[in-house]
């Protein structure tokens, strides 16, 4: 059982490094479009109609495509005066409460935005913009990414659960 959680977690880690790895080409190709769109402009030309939409899109994919390997480093922001008061111990409690908080919350958002985008994708709505995207694909990342928080999350109560027990 041990060595099936193991291999799970590793293929799991996979899935975030790949999330990451999409949210840098994202970015990388955002910097590419907004370059492009600026020289159009300053050259006389028309600008690209669909940039600043596409550009909108892209930073929605790259906050729910890279959340949860940020919370694997612990390298969001974390306001941690209080935290560094507290005793080893203590801290892992809390670190364990509020990651099962957290989990509860972004197992909501998970259901809720999965409820909507299959809502999205059974009426064919659309944006009306000039990409006429349909729903369902610009927030079918919020689903994906939130339910990847939601077991990083779990992942992390349980480590912090488990470094408490042991302090």
């Amino acid at each position: 059982m041990e060595s099936l959680l193991g291999l799970l977690g590793a293929a799991f880690d996979q899935v975030l490094s790949a999330g990451i790895v999409a949210a840098g080409g994202i970015l990388a190709s955002l910097m590419i479009v907004v370059a492009l769109d600026v020289v159009l402009r300053e050259t006389g030309h028309d600008p690209l109609p669909w940039a600043l939409e596409y550009v909108q899109y892209g930073l929605l994919f790259i906050t729910f495509l890279g959340a949860a390997w940020v919370l694997k480093k612990e390298a969001h922001v974390c306001l941690d005066l209080l935290l560094l008061r507290l005793s080893s111990k203590s801290r892992h409690l809390l670190e364990s409460f509020n990651s099962v908080l957290c989990t509860l919350i972004s197992a909501c958002l998970t259901y809720y935005s999965a409820m909507l985008c299959l809502e999205q994708f059974t009426s064919k709505s659309y944006q009306p913009t000039p990409m006429e995207t349909p729903d369902f694909i610009v927030f079918g990342v919020i689903p994906l990414g939130s339910f990847l928080l939601t077991v990083q999350f779990i992942r992390r109560a349980s480590k912090n659960f488990l470094l408490w027990k042991r302090s």
